[in-house]
């Protein structure tokens, strides 16, 4: 029963997104019917529903056959969701959707995003949802990632599906999201560009064709992750999509992050005073191809460049890293070589 009970804290802490820091307290403290235990805000029952036995010193759990398990299964309002666990235990709530981040979740929030004017009397929030979850993006805390439950283990309004790639705590904060149903300061250097729907699109199946964020102000060290599907192609060396990193001037300066239809490669170029080079080549794990979804996130942080390519379910194909050859500077965009492609969303993180 231990493990069990160790267990229902862990949830309790993603679900809720309850913070805790120190050894033995919660800052904030913890809301109505939880406790302080070392740190977690966990279900308010004699001692959490743990004992000084529950843990040896090594952090690990033990067996405690004498321990009877806490009542934390009650589900008053038949959501699936156990009652100590469920941010809003009298609405069914299955999604936990809890916009503003306060514990309380929307089903029974009357001011879900915190502006202090009730939703009866709000407009409502934008109805877009890129990722098809059915939580809206101004919401979603991963927008262009499908993720329920809301799962977001270090409490930084950051959801894991959209955190660094093997380092949840690389980035701690949304610098932009735009889903192209309003892509207002995007500009294209090369290439036929076209947006329709929320995509953002290229029709050109030879050479290289760029798009940028020319109002871009979120400085240089960013990580950057787009959704991309390719339509097809003509050029018979390269098909690459990917995103820019660093992107400034014109012609454009830029670091190039993307994933190769052709060789089933994950690459990191530069492009600087007129000249490519090609500074990392990884395989993929699987091949992709004309019809083919994937999410590339690409990152600079200081001289250190580093490129995934993950499935449509986040599963990680293959990755490379490489260091920063020129001291480039500037914003985020996105590009193709040899190949149309339609890209669904772009956000960057730092």
């Amino acid at each position: 029963m231990a493990r069990m009970s160790l267990y229902i804290v862990s949830v309790a802490t993603v679900l809720l997104g309850l913070p805790g820091c120190g050894d033995e307290t919660c800052s904030p403290g913890c809301r109505a019917g939880f406790e302080c235990y070392f740190g977690v805000c966990v279900p308010a029952a004699a001692d959490g529903g743990l004992d000084d036995a529950a843990v040896h010193e090594d952090g690990t759990p033990r067996e405690d056959a004498g321990e009877t398990s806490p009542e934390t299964t009650e589900d008053t309002d038949g959501d699936g969701i156990a009652d100590p666990l469920d941010n809003c235990p009298t609405v069914p709530n299955p999604d936990q959707a809890d916009c503003d981040g306060d514990g309380l979740g929307d089903a029974c929030d009357d001011d879900d995003d915190n502006d202090g004017i009730p939703d009866t009397e709000d407009d409502p929030p934008p109805p877009h949802d890129e990722d098809g979850d059915t939580i809206v993006d101004v919401c979603d805390n991963c927008p262009e990632v499908y993720n329920l439950p809301q799962f977001d283990t270090d409490d930084d309004r950051i959801g894991d599906a959209c955190e660094f790639p093997g380092d949840p705590t690389r980035v701690s904060r949304r610098l932009r999201f735009l889903s192209f149903a309003e892509s207002a300061g995007w500009v294209s250097e090369s290439g036929e560009w076209y947006r329709r729907d929320d995509m953002l699109g290229q029709s050109q199946p030879f050479a290289g064709a760029n798009a940028y964020d020319n109002a871009w102000t979120g400085g240089d060290d960013v990580m950057v992750r787009t959704v991309a599907t390719w339509l097809g192609g003509s050029d018979p060396t390269y098909r690459l999509v990917g995103v820019l990193l660093r992107a400034a001037g014109l012609p454009l300066n830029f670091y190039y992050c993307c994933a190769d239809a052709i060789s089933a490669r994950v690459q990191i170029w530069s492009y600087a005073r007129g000249t490519f080079d090609l500074l990392a080549d990884q395989p993929l794990a699987a091949d992709v191809g004309d019809g083919a979804t994937v999410q590339v996130v690409g990152a600079a942080f200081g001289g250190r460049l580093e490129c995934f390519v993950e499935g449509e379910a986040g599963a990680v194909l293959g990755s490379a890293e490489a260091a920063a050859a020129a001291g480039l500077s500037g914003g985020i965009g996105l590009r193709t070589y040899g190949a149309t492609a339609t890209f669904g969303c772009v956000t960057a993180y730092r």
